[in-house]
């Protein structure tokens, strides 16, 4: 009978589900003639992949850990045969994670909901299992699922978020990704703004200046105070601010600007205002002359002094009367 000294498939190590395979053989026969061979291609488990020197794998006939064998019989002219096989062991071969990215990818703020969504193909045929994690700046685990809603708790405007994938398959390979956004910072918001007092406000009222404010991000924000005149000009700084006859006049208005700034330098600014009522001037003293030695036929002078808290100089005029009876209207009466 013939014999077959050696069975050999290249390549025997590297194999994929995609590999092409080539077997060689070579045989003897004592009788000195020329064995014909025939080959065969199968799994361990015995499903049939083919004839023939060569065989292409591919995932619909095998997958990672088969065991492929080339089955090689000589037979000669006589009816006698002999049979060799030999064997390689298919790898696996890791999925590819095709595409990875979060949405949104900009303008993500401390409340913004983060979907990471990744596809990973696996040349083997089968179908990878995805798995997420997110994480900040300093690796804390914020989630893992697909999706994350950041809070104000949670992360702070110039943190970092990144979201990792991973790909599996069913025997073990993986591939892995990262991709990473910036959390923006948001401006605060003035809530509120008040002068106190609101009404009766004169050129010589103490004025006080109170606001609110608050940061989506969960900071509490800086506040500072201008006050300005009706033509914009600043009158002063601070929560305060003591009106005075050479700063204000009369009807005009006092407006108070309240910016609030967080942390991240952002701002935000709301004003209210004021109107500055007129005080009536006071008439300080008044006084006739000559006051006595007065006769029918007499030269009366009245002279009269008048201030004004708003510091303007007051007008006077003057009437004389006698019952109800005009006798002048000038500071002179004869």
């Amino acid at each position: 009978d013939p014999i077959i000294n050696a069975v050999n498939i290249t390549p025997s190590s590297g194999v994929t589900s995609s590999t092409a395979l080539t077997c060689s053989a070579t045989a003897t026969d004592a009788d000195g003639g020329s064995p014909s061979l025939s080959y065969a291609w199968s799994t361990a488990g015995g499903v049939s992949l083919g004839t023939g020197t060569t065989v292409t794998l591919s995932a619909t006939l095998v997958q990672p850990t088969d065991t492929v064998l080339c089955t090689v019989t000589a037979k000669d002219a006589d009816g006698g045969e002999d049979t060799l096989s030999d064997s390689i062991t298919v790898d696996n071969t890791p999925p590819v994670i095709d595409t990875h990215q979060i949405t949104p990818a900009t303008t993500i703020k401390t409340d913004t909901t983060l979907t990471c969504s990744a596809t990973a193909t696996d040349a083997d045929g089968e179908t990878a299992t995805l798995s997420y994690s997110w994480s900040n700046g300093s690796g804390t685990t914020l989630g893992t699922s697909a999706t994350l809603a950041l809070t104000p708790t949670t992360v702070v405007p110039g943190d970092t978020i990144s979201c990792a994938v991973l790909a599996e398959d069913g025997f073990g390979g993986t591939d892995s990704s990262i991709v990473s956004v910036s959390v923006e910072n948001s401006a605060p918001t003035v809530d509120s703004i008040t002068i106190a007092p609101a009404t009766g406000v004169t050129t010589r009222t103490a004025l006080t200046c109170t606001a609110t404010a608050s940061d989506p991000d969960g900071g509490t924000p800086t506040l500072s105070y201008e006050w300005q005149n009706k033509s914009g000009g600043i009158l002063g700084t601070g929560a305060t601010l003591a009106l005075t006859p050479s700063m204000v006049a009369p009807t005009e208005s006092v407006t108070c600007l309240a910016t609030a700034t967080d942390t991240g330098a952002a701002t935000d600014t709301d004003s209210t205002s004021v109107t500055v009522d007129n005080t009536a001037p006071v008439v300080s003293s008044v006084v006739i002359s000559p006051a006595t030695g007065v006769t029918t036929n007499s030269t009366l002078t009245c002279t009269g002094t008048a201030t004004d808290a708003d510091g303007e100089t007051p007008t006077l005029s003057y009437e004389w009367s006698s019952g109800t009876k005009t006798l002048s209207t000038t500071n002179t009466v004869t």
